[in-house]
């Protein structure tokens, strides 16, 4: 007797689906045909539920990325067809580009057709920061890399009222937002009266307030007051040390976390070591804590992502899953800096599923969560 799957009972499939709990699951659930995919869409309740990031890996094949589990350590029978541009972060759901100094958001899941109406492509205003005249040139000639970061508050279409984009540029490695549905250009916090706020180095935002660390790993709020004024207020001060990249997660459990990461270069190679882990207090310092718990932490160029790891299936408790993130326009090494860092014993595991796909690409691979509702 042959098997409909196609057409099992809706009330069978939200059994199936309320039981996933990795993104890579939801994703292929939503893959499997048109009438699954569908009633995903048409289910009467629906809640963003938070998954674990897959990773996205270019082939030889132009314009296709192959989709891995890096929790499970698998490969995922999933694709994505994304244009020839470079990567610069992925929020909230979206893929994040960059060409020609213009910043587009990209929605995979609304490309398969038949599935939704809603628009996949949404491209920004053009940057137009002022640079000094003596380096315009060259910033036009790398403009893919003059943007280093892009991180929004909310999806733009389901939230598009509350959605602010934030970008860090080049040279000086500094702040811009815009106000999706609100502004028609960008705004630049580049100084506050003769303060000038260069070499950001990661930014989050929280309920309305952008928050941003710089190479001193001080901490910064910025609030948008108006179209032209931007509050300005030093949250914390730093800690002496000199990591290759810092990144800022925000975590329900945690409160805001900063990760520092620690790189040894070697010839055309960049390999990660180790990691320290700070937690804001109620004093406004940074503690270190060498102890996530339950935790795991997801960081590279995508949103840095904080889980319950007890909560999806092989994914590790006081761990961190970094991937290879943009070193700027000189980056000049290969992209297999990439792993599982257990907090607790200070080392790190390669997943199998990604060794040999990395040392083969040509392009970074990538963090993405995807937005899954129930």
């Amino acid at each position: 007797m042959r098997s409909d799957w196609a057409n099992l009972p809706t009330d069978v499939l939200s059994l199936i689906y309320d039981m996933l709990s990795v993104a890579s699951d939801c994703v292929q659930f939503m893959a499997v045909c048109r009438s699954w995919g569908c009633m995903k869409k048409d289910r009467k309740y629906k809640r963003a539920r938070l998954t674990t990031p897959m990773v996205f890996v270019s082939e030889r094949k132009e314009n296709t990325w192959n989709a891995y589990d890096i929790v499970n350590n698998q490969v995922l029978g999933f694709q994505l067809k994304l244009p020839k541009t470079r990567f610069c972060g992925s929020s909230n759901g979206w893929i994040i580009t960059v060409e020609n100094f213009v910043v587009t958001l990209r929605n995979p899941q609304y490309d398969v057709k038949g599935r939704t109406r809603r628009p996949s492509i949404i491209r920004l205003p053009p940057l137009k920061p002022q640079i000094n005249y003596k380096i315009r040139g060259y910033a036009k000639a790398h403009s893919d890399y003059f943007v280093i970061k892009v991180t929004m508050s909310a999806d733009p279409i389901s939230n598009s009222k509350d959605c602010i984009v934030m970008v860090l540029y080049e040279p000086l490695s500094q702040l811009a937002f815009i106000r999706l549905g609100k502004d028609t250009r960008w705004t630049y916090i580049d100084k506050h009266g003769d303060e000038i706020y260069p070499w950001i180095k990661d930014v989050v935002l929280i309920e309305d307030k952008i928050y941003a660390v710089d190479s001193q790993s001080k901490l910064w709020a910025f609030e948008s007051t108006s179209k032209s004024t931007v509050d300005v207020q030093l949250v914390a001060t730093g800690i002496v040390d000199l990591p290759q990249k810092i990144y800022l997660v925000g975590s329900k459990k945690k409160g805001l976390l900063m990760i520092y990461r620690f790189s040894e270069y070697r010839r055309f190679t960049r390999e990660s070591r180790k990691f320290r882990i700070f937690e804001l207090n109620s004093n406004d310092e940074w503690i270190e804590n060498n102890d996530l718990g339950d935790i795991a932490l997801f960081v590279g160029d995508n949103d840095s992502v904080s889980v319950v790891a007890s909560m999806h299936y092989g994914c590790q408790s006081n761990c961190i899953y970094f991937v290879n993130d943009n070193e700027g326009i000189h980056c000049w090494h290969t992209f297999d800096d990439f792993g599982v860092y257990n907090v607790k014993s200070q080392s790190v595991t390669k997943p199998a599923c990604l060794r040999n796909p990395v040392k083969r690409t040509r392009h970074p691979p990538f963090m993405f969560q995807p937005i899954v509702y129930m």
